[in-house]
């Protein structure tokens, strides 16, 4: 295994902890597709990350009740029938990748690269890390905190930065009424940051900003 290799699983590692209340709820290995990876076996971690995708949307069948049995439906099925709930093109174009590269990988004659299983390991990363921005329970089986309308808005809005590129960082649901998210991307050598304070109360807005003094959270971010 090369340097760079091992540095980018090390980190795909830790990415992946992050979603570890999910592994355990569903049942899912996280680790596995990244140790296929640093044994040598890209077509492997493709298949492992397409199983865990297939549980992923199983689940979201269940919760949602879409009509019919997910337990024998391909991948392709279980994307179709999940789309209507979830409210990102750029989560759903990673679930297709998913799909795509786990097709390209069963086809006789198709060298699967390094690349491939490391490129499937971070669109999953993407799906998980959009349903975590939403504060979804529904993977985790946490109980929702936030009012209906407020979560319902603030999914809203995390699909749409997820869209246009940036990648959640935080999320804290400070009250029933109140969520606060930071995401973050990177253009060339140019780091930004979008924070949102998301309220129908105007007292949580109030206190957040009179305790912070109108840095939000006090990410300590740039303000340039």
């Amino acid at each position: 295994m090369s340097f760079e290799l091992d540095t980018r699983l090390r980190q795909l590692r830790n990415e992946l902890d992050d979603h570890s209340r999910v592994a355990r709820h569903l049942g899912l290995g996280f680790e596995r597709p990244i140790k296929s990876l640093g044994d040598g076996y890209p077509e492997n971690a493709i298949a492992l990350v397409g199983k865990i995708t297939e549980r992923i949307l199983k689940q979201l069948w269940r919760h949602y009740n879409v009509p019919g049995d997910p337990g024998g439906k391909s991948l392709n099925e279980l994307i179709k029938g999940a789309q209507p709930h979830i409210r990102s093109g750029a989560v759903l174009d990673a679930l297709r990748d998913i799909q795509r590269l786990r097709n390209r990988s069963t086809h006789d004659g198709y060298e699967v690269a390094d690349e491939d299983g490391l490129t499937a390991v971070r669109r999953l990363l993407d799906v998980l890390a959009w349903f975590s921005s939403t504060g979804s329970g529904i993977l985790s089986g946490d109980i929702p905190k936030l009012a209906p309308d407020v979560a319902a808005k603030a999914e809203f809005l995390a699909g749409l930065y997820v869209t246009l590129g940036f990648k959640p960082v935080k999320r804290f649901e400070l009250s029933r009424n109140t969520v606060y998210q930071l995401s973050f991307r990177e253009r060339g050598l140019r780091s930004e940051y979008v924070e949102l304070l998301l309220s129908k109360n105007v007292d949580d807005v109030v206190q957040v900003l009179n305790t912070t003094g109108g840095q939000l959270l006090q990410t300590k971010l740039p303000n340039s």
